[in-house]
């Protein structure tokens, strides 16, 4: 009795621990499979909600078709059946027509046949002596048989103008017929292709309710089996963490990568700064050879011009020759002679109008179409050029990036010994260029027309282009840092530059087309360069008769090392 006494609190004790551990087992499945069933009513909601939407979306847009293609279908039968009315107007109108010419040519012929046969009775009767009044009737009769026919001509001159008339209204007729059957072609199109993406919506429908059913089945086997899905589970933020990890990793690599490249570069700079600076050059010598072709051409038009205005001058003292002559001949001959040389010259003068005429119709044409092609031409090349000139200052841009990311202050830390540095920037023009043409180049219209909206601008047609604003950027180091490695400043950084657009000044003091030279940082003259002016902002389509440039050079200097900089 002892022992059951002693071991039956124990057990209860056991066994309440179990019913106890076993109840909260059932509670957290319990919330789990309440967790399990919202998520499923939710997905179920959703994708009722997503069925619904695209349901009433179809719906929606097969009907808005539908009207469409009613309307497009009355509206193509109704212009048909005004094409066919107008068609049977016309060939009706066109029909009367060409009965009422035959019927006025055939009344025409009855006339003059009529008009002979007098003729000749009158030609009879003036052969016997006694038949002088019958003769002058017969004659009067021809004179009135002679205006009737004159105004049947007219009659059938008019008529013959009305059938031209119906004839260009039925081409015109024929056109909008052809532009209608296009229209029906396209709208028939249109028709196929909205019947195919009604297709599309179909069975895109379908699809959806297909998914729809799948998404219900499985949400009736995940009610059915909800044991296999919760053994799936597992805690998923070591995974997630992990995943933070290797994307970090793949960060940091990739910047590592970058951070050698703009290393290499920065080492590469003054190669490439040199390149440009070549590259600028050899740009500004392949401009000369088209400015010297620009100029050949233009002195080749002029005297193309004055050549035919020589000819047009012996043309004119010929003629006035030709005049005097014609003028001592009629005073001497008759009337008869006068007007057989008037028909003449009339048709000659009418001839050479015509040829005239043509002929100044295509020289004006060959006038622009050539202006166009030289204003083109001067178009593109200048683009190029700044789009060059472009290319350069963003190439210096990142050279100035990578050289302020790649500087040994910022590598290796800052020294705690070394004195405050500081940089003294002094504001330098690196390109200025001067624009002049006369007022009688019929480039300057272009010039004007490009660099000022109203054309307003001075007279003599002088331009003043300042291209930009730079910092020279001079490194002051104090005694103990003489082995530092120079800085090379660069016209271009982000934050330390002074970048305007250009700049165009009227000017009226200076010579046509040219640009004294100027003289660099150490002194040396700067030889001239002819270099194409354009804008930041503004395309120039002009072409100068010549025009130079001065170039300043940019370079860092420092103490102990004057001579050291970039060219």
């Amino acid at each position: 009795m002892a022992d059951v006494s002693e071991d039956s609190p124990r057990k209860l004790l056991a066994a309440y621990n179990k019913l106890k551990q076993r109840f909260a087992e059932l509670t957290n499945e319990n919330q789990n499979l309440c967790q399990e069933n919202y998520d499923l009513k939710r997905n179920l909601q959703a994708a009722t909600q997503t069925n619904d939407f695209l349901s009433s979306e179809v719906e929606s847009v097969a009907s808005e078709w539908r009207d469409k293609l009613a309307s497009e279908h009355s509206l193509i039968n109704k212009l048909t059946d005004e094409l066919h009315v107008a068609k049977i107007s016309a060939k009706e109108a066109t029909e009367q027509l060409e009965q009422d010419v035959e019927r006025m040519r055939n009344k025409i012929q009855q006339l003059e046949q009529d008009l002979k046969d007098a003729e000749e009775r009158a030609l009879i009767a003036n052969a016997g002596p006694g038949n002088v009044s019958h003769s002058d009737s017969l004659q009067i009769k021809g004179f009135e048989m002679e205006e009737e026919i004159a105004l049947l001509k007219v009659q059938l001159e008019r008529t013959e103008m009305c059938l031209q008339q119906a004839n260009l209204d039925i081409a015109r007729l024929s056109n909008e017929n052809a532009e209608h059957s296009e229209r029906y072609s396209s709208l028939w199109g249109n028709y196929e292709r909205k019947k195919e993406e009604l297709e599309e919506l179909k069975n895109l429908l379908e699809m959806t309710q297909e998914q729809a059913a799948v998404l219900t089945a499985e949400i009736a086997s995940m009610r059915s089996n909800p044991e296999d899905d919760l053994n799936k589970k597992g805690n998923s933020l070591f995974a997630e963490v992990d995943d933070q990890r290797k994307k970090l990793m793949n960060i940091i690599k990739t910047i590592k990568e970058r951070y050698n490249d703009l290393k290499m570069e920065h080492r590469n700079c003054p190669t490439k700064i040199r390149q440009l600076k070549n590259m600028n050059d050899s740009l500004a010598r392949d401009l000369k050879p088209y400015v010297n072709m620009f100029h050949q051409a233009e002195s080749n038009f002029k005297e193309a011009l004055l050549e035919q205005i020589n000819d047009m001058r012996s043309q004119l003292e010929k003629a006035k020759e030709r005049n005097k002559f014609l003028e001592q001949q009629l005073r001497t001959n008759s009337a008869e002679w006068v007007n057989s040389l008037t028909d003449y010259y009339k048709a000659q003068t009418d001839n050479l109008e015509a040829r005239l005429k043509v002929f100044q119709f295509k020289h004006r044409v060959a006038q622009e179409d050539h202006w166009l092609a030289k204003k083109e031409l001067c178009k593109w090349r200048t683009e190029a050029l700044h789009l060059k000139q472009l290319q350069c200052i963003q190439q210096l841009e990142k050279f100035d990036h990578n050289d302020e990311s790649d500087c040994p202050v910022l590598t290796n830390g800052p020294d705690p010994n070394a004195i405050d540095r500081s940089t003294e920037a002094e504001s330098v023009v690196i390109a200025t260029a001067i624009i002049k043409t006369d007022n009688t180049d019929p480039l300057s219209r272009v010039m004007k027309t490009e660099l000022f909206s109203d054309e307003s601008g001075s007279e003599d047609g002088h331009l003043e282009v300042k291209f930009a604003k730079v910092l020279k950027v001079e490194p002051i180091f104090n005694d103990s840092q003489e082995n530092v490695p120079p800085i090379e400043a660069n016209s271009t950084v982000p934050d330390k530059k002074i970048f305007n657009p250009v700049c165009i000044d009227k000017t009226t003091n200076l010579s046509a087309s040219l640009l004294q030279p100027t003289k660099d940082v150490n002194g040396t003259e700067v030889a001239k360069q002819e270099i194409p002016v354009c804008d930041s902002k503004s395309h120039l389509s002009i072409k100068t008769s010549s025009f130079t440039v001065k170039r300043i050079k940019i370079g860092s200097k420092m103490q102990g090392n004057p001579t050291e900089g970039v060219n």
